[in-house]
């Protein structure tokens, strides 16, 4: 593929992204998805063969995302404390898009879900990752896989639950105050 047809598929993924973030994958034709990129209808058949081939792209990009995020975590980190430490410090920063849209991992894994979830698995292999990627710093910290597995889980969990409370109750001050209380509770382990 030419480099402009390149551009044209990462520009069509990138809308989506905003799209199913914003609107969800379900509410968005493939019209709005035309709309949002800018391009014709008749073009997104030519890069996409379907709604779920632009979802299994866009969540191709969530995971490299992620993966890319928690790999610089790492390397500006000196312990893996320090490294949830900058992945709390993420969903604070985050706050005012929670508020609006929620989590863009855990909506879409939410939405995905209901109905049968046929297409929950495209958007579970980000959650995994972020639940594995803490786990391995979680044990990296000293703890035992099981507890490591349970610690990761407390944060997703806790990190999910503000997400969800902000954009419900409209307010961005729920994610500061429970990264504040992780930020405390991360502090206990050493």
């Amino acid at each position: 593929m030419s480099s402009r047809g390149e551009e044209s598929r990462a520009k069509i993924i990138a809308a989506a992204r905003q799209l199913f973030y914003e609107k969800g994958f379900a509410q968005s034709s493939m019209q709005d998805l035309a709309n949002a990129a800018g391009v014709l209808k008749g073009n997104l058949a030519y890069y996409f063969s379907s709604k779920e081939a632009i979802l299994s792209e866009v969540v191709g990009v969530q995971r490299c995302n992620l993966e890319m995020m928690f790999a610089g975590f790492e390397q500006t980190s000196e312990t893996p404390q320090a490294a949830i430490l900058l992945f709390i410090d993420m969903v604070e920063k985050s706050a005012t898009q929670l508020k609006n849209f929620g989590c863009p991992i855990g909506s879409l894994n939410t939405e995905l879900g209901k109905n049968g979830g046929e297409f929950q698995p495209y958007a579970q292999t980000t959650m995994v990752l972020c639940i594995d990627w803490l786990t391995r710093c979680f044990i990296t910290f000293g703890q035992k896989k099981k507890e490591a597995g349970a610690s990761a889980e407390y944060v997703m969990c806790t990190a999910q639950g503000a997400a969800v409370l902000a954009q419900s109750l409209r307010s961005p001050a729920v994610v500061t105050r429970q990264c504040k209380l992780l930020r405390q509770w991360l502090n206990t382990l050493n």
